[in-house]
């Protein structure tokens, strides 16, 4: 009922009229305007039209597409995870500024509604405004991010009081969750079909590297100087 099956299965099993309904559907949801007709570019074994006219009788196209993007998404995937990593850090570095614990624990609180309210907020943009202008967004998200650290940075190095510390912790928090949702948002649409499970599998693979090696290198970082973690997590913004 929610989720339609593809236009592409439905044609395939015999069910057209179907498959038509779903994108006439889909196109109003987008407010674009649908295809009509005969399914005349539909292929049976798979794949969307872009691959069709790029990939068909050249198979070395299809991995050339591939790789370019993988060369570029991979360590864009590895550093996003990787400037995300200060996250796990955030309470105890608040804590060790003096920051009184009643107050810490309430910012930790706020500071976690980003996993919930960005996504929602993302959700509700225009629904062609993150593929027209996706590099625009993403290069502003980052800039915010790195900038929003680095200002963290300067306050946990100052010893800055509270009423600065935690609205500025919840705003970098809120520009990486907001970066790493339309790093994940936009991946996709980057790759193949044929090769669009393993190009972003591989994505997210280097995303988990990032993940084990975040800890290890905050950890070390937190015994030099508490501002640090901020501070070099910036860069991979």
């Amino acid at each position: 009922k929610y989720v339609p099956e593809t236009p592409q299965f439905l044609f395939t099993r015999g069910r057209p009229k179907e498959a038509q309904d779903v994108l006439d559907a889909l196109s109003v949801m987008n407010g674009v305007k649908a295809t009509s007709g005969k399914f005349t570019r539909v292929k049976e074994a798979g794949g969307d039209d872009t691959e069709a006219a790029t990939t068909q009788g050249d198979p070395a196209a299809g991995c050339r597409v591939w790789t370019c993007s993988a060369i570029v998404l991979c360590p864009l995937w590895f550093c996003t995870a990787l400037g995300s990593e200060w996250f796990n850090w955030i309470l105890k570095i608040l804590l060790a500024n003096g920051v009184a614990h009643n107050s810490a624990y309430r910012g930790l609180i706020l500071f976690n509604t980003n996993e919930l309210v960005v996504p929602l907020l993302l959700g509700m943009l225009p629904g062609n405004m993150l593929t027209r202008h996706a590099r625009g967004v993403l290069v502003i998200t980052c800039l915010l991010a790195a900038s929003l650290l680095l200002v963290l940075a300067a306050l946990v190095d100052l010893r800055a009081p509270t009423a600065l510390l935690i609205p500025v912790g919840i705003s970098a928090g809120y520009c990486n969750i907001g970066l790493w949702v339309l790093v994940y948002t936009i991946t996709p649409s980057f790759f193949p079909a044929r090769v669009r499970g393993t190009g972003f599998g591989t994505c997210v693979l280097f995303n988990r590297l990032a993940y084990i090696l975040g800890p290890l290198c905050a950890a070390e970082l937190l015994k030099l100087r508490q501002a640090l973690v901020p501070a070099i997590y910036a860069c991979s913004c």
